[in-house]
């Protein structure tokens, strides 16, 4: 007799979560784009990006102040990473980004929620401040 299948969320947590503020690298994938109001237009599905991509879009200056990336979070291996969380996410929420936002309203639209390290960390807050979030690329 064999064993269950794993349900697909059970998977998942055995995966790595996402990302959504990854450096633009071959490996990672465009999550959004900064629209003419400054907020994010999240893309769907995320597109690869490659050496060519990285190339041509660091021509018009750092990428994630155009653009915002998504790959897999790396905890220890990244400097926002406080030990046992994001502190990027922790930082915005502290500082009031989202709260502003209708908290009736649905959430933006997400390639990523289901694995990503925002939402999995603060939940609905996290989604609300995400397309208000913007790096120098720096």
């Amino acid at each position: 007799m064999t064993s269950p299948t794993p349900e697909p969320e059970e998977q998942r947590r055995d995966e790595p979560l996402a990302c959504p503020s990854a450096p633009a690298q071959p490996g990672s994938s465009l999550l959004a784009i900064v629209g003419s109001d400054g907020r994010l237009a999240h893309l769907s599905p995320p597109i690869p990006v490659d050496e060519a991509f990285v190339a041509a879009a660091s021509r018009h200056g750092a990428p994630e102040a155009r653009m915002r990336f998504t790959a897999p979070c790396l905890q220890e291996g990244c400097a926002h990473w406080t030990g046992s969380s994001c502190g990027v996410i922790e930082r915005v929420l502290a500082g009031g980004a989202g709260s502003g936002e209708d908290q009736s309203a649905k959430l933006p639209r997400c390639a990523i929620r289901s694995g990503c390290r925002w939402y999995r960390q603060e939940g609905a807050a996290a989604c609300r401040a995400c397309p208000l979030v913007l790096t120098d690329g720096t």
